[in-house]
């Protein structure tokens, strides 16, 4: 079939799912070696619908197109994906923009929880200078992450450990989007959201476990002047709370690109 012709029968076999030409277009691409958009020159070109057909299903199934293609272009990198990290968000690449017009002299930066690696690899590609450093406790995570940091030819240090136990040091600014759903919460939450790793969402506390860890040992880890730099629940009165505890000498809230409070800024 031509290109065409497999781009029309792609979109119709989708229907079913959100933007289905958009999907259609990326799974065309992906063969073809070329970006979404420049599929429009090689309309004529002949493709087997054998072999796309099986990534068709996938999606109209609901798999998410991250994972069917393993990869997505994030903030300045690419990134290979699997169902072993979460797929990382708008939200994301908007609060690493935030991060980097508070990077300041800062020089030693941690990214806990890193998952892919986007944040960590993003930070790095940007600010060579920066010693990075990025930890996670799945063993499957780090293989990824460390595999998007050899792609994207950038040098850092990956830990294995839950949140700070594979630290020994201090830090200047540290970084987590860590798991902030509750077990309840999850149980009713987007199927597509499913096909990522449950440990990537799911925390004690009615989803504020994480937060509290974090507000208990973080002031041991960061030098005078340090920062945090956490996503959030939606819930900006809890996570105040959480860390009214310790004396900060800057506290600030972000809001996403969607008008949620989304972000806390908290300096030592």
């Amino acid at each position: 079939m031509l290109v065409r012709e497999i781009l029309a029968f792609s979109t119709e076999f989708l229907k079913y799912i959100e933007n289905p030409k958009f999907s259609a277009e990326s799974i065309i691409a992906y063969f073809l070696g070329c970006s979404r958009l420049n599929i429009y020159l090689y309309l004529d070109k002949k493709i087997d619908k054998k072999i796309i057909l099986p990534f068709l299903k996938r999606r109209a199934e609901g798999e998410p197109l991250e994972y069917i293609l393993k990869k997505i272009e994030f903030y300045n990198c690419e990134l290979y994906l699997t169902k072993d990290v979460l797929i990382p968000r708008n939200e994301t690449e908007y609060f690493l923009e935030l991060i980097c017009e508070n990077i300041e002299d800062a020089r030693e930066i941690w990214d806990i929880g890193t998952g892919s690696g986007a944040i960590a690899i993003s930070l790095k590609k940007r600010f060579p200078h920066l010693n990075v450093t990025a930890s996670d406790i799945s063993e499957k995570a780090l293989k990824i992450a460390k595999k998007n940091a050899f792609f994207n030819k950038v040098d850092i240090s990956f830990l294995k450990g839950d949140l700070f136990n594979p630290f020994n040091k201090k830090a200047d600014i540290i970084i987590s989007n860590p798991p902030y759903v509750s077990l309840k919460e999850y149980k009713n939450i987007f199927e597509y959201v499913k096909y990522e790793p449950k440990i990537a969402f799911i925390a004690k506390d009615d989803g504020l476990g994480f937060y509290k860890r974090i507000e208990k040992d973080v002031l041991k880890y960061l030098n005078d002047g340090g920062k945090v730099f956490l996503e959030i629940r939606d819930e900006k009165d809890k996570i105040e709370q959480i860390f009214s505890k310790n004396r900060w000498s800057d506290k600030k809230f972000f809001e996403d690109i969607y008008g949620k409070t989304r972000y806390i800024f908290l300096k030592k």
